[in-house]
């Protein structure tokens, strides 16, 4: 029988539930056991290892958060006695399949290059994964935000304010440029190229004075918050609130988008799971990892 251990390694995103459902289905369970680390890695460090058992699979397709649970744990990186720890626990395995962001990419080809048979799956609503033009879950991530954005602004437009709407993306600006194009804000702040507060809000006021409302995207975990950009903007006299979307953003209903994303990948990783190769899938990409 042959374990293979899933680790959703950072935070929660859509379609990680349809990945599971499609690779689950391309093997038979007789041969196969599927276990899960609850917290990610950190879960895999403590060998706290735990059996998946789906009754009813097919159920998988309706959530879109993880049934397997997620978790950062920077604490790994520059720790080799965690780490030996982790490879320990991991070559329990007939092989390992680690969900996340561009973080988890790093953690996989360190444990590849350590001896563990390890495929990375691209999974994070950031889309920070520079490999890939894609990572499963921007999608929704996007859809939902989008969604969310358009309805701040009817309300924003009806008391005649300036909203701030803080979005996702960690260190990678592409959830709150494209919710620019594709919504109804009317401007966006990220770190690229990052403004301070006082140069924005003249930006801001000149569309509050022309229109009476605006509505504005911020990106989070910059140098500067939504609360500063917000205080500055309120010198001017103008009614100014904040709206943090916060996990809205990670549980949306999965697009159709990403679940082709998620068949595609689960596809591949079979793939390399019967063939005992050690990669990292993308959107039409694949990427062998160094031994």
């Amino acid at each position: 029988m042959k374990k293979i251990l899933l680790i959703a390694s950072g935070g929660d995103a859509p379609g990680i539930n349809d990945f599971i459902y499609h690779l689950w289905q391309s093997f038979s369970t007789k041969d196969i056991e599927f276990h899960y680390s609850p917290y990610g890695a950190r879960s895999l460090w403590k060998n706290d290892i735990k059996k998946i058992d789906v009754k009813n699979i097919n159920y998988l397709l309706d959530i879109p958060t993880s049934i397997i649970g997620c978790g950062r744990f920077p604490e790994i990186v520059g720790n080799e006695e965690i780490l030996a720890q982790t490879i320990e626990n991991a070559k329990q395995f007939e092989h390992v399949v680690l969900l996340g962001g561009n973080g988890s990419y790093e953690l996989a080809k360190t444990l590849s290059r350590n001896g563990v048979n390890i495929s990375f799956v691209p999974l994070t609503v950031d889309n920070d994964v520079d490999y890939t033009i894609q990572t499963l879950g921007f999608s929704t991530a996007l859809n939902t935000v989008v969604e969310s954005i358009n309805r701040i602004y009817y309300s924003v437009n009806a008391h005649g304010y300036v909203s701030l709407v803080e979005i996702m993306g960690r260190n990678c600006p592409d959830l709150t440029e494209l919710s620019l194009k594709l919504s109804h804000a009317d401007l966006a702040v990220t770190n690229n190229p990052l403004k301070t507060p006082k140069e924005f809000a003249k930006e801001v006021k000149k569309i509050y004075d022309e229109k009476g409302t605006a509505t504005i995207l911020v990106m989070e975990k910059m140098k500067y918050s939504i609360q500063e950009y917000a205080d500055e903007i309120s010198k001017f006299g103008i009614p100014t609130r904040p709206n943090i979307l916060g996990h809205i953003q990670r549980g949306g209903r999965t697009t159709v988008g990403d679940k082709i994303l998620a068949y595609e990948f689960a596809k591949a990783i079979q793939k390399s799971i019967r063939k005992h190769e050690s990669i990292a899938t993308g959107k039409n990409i694949k990427i062998k990892l160094e031994k």
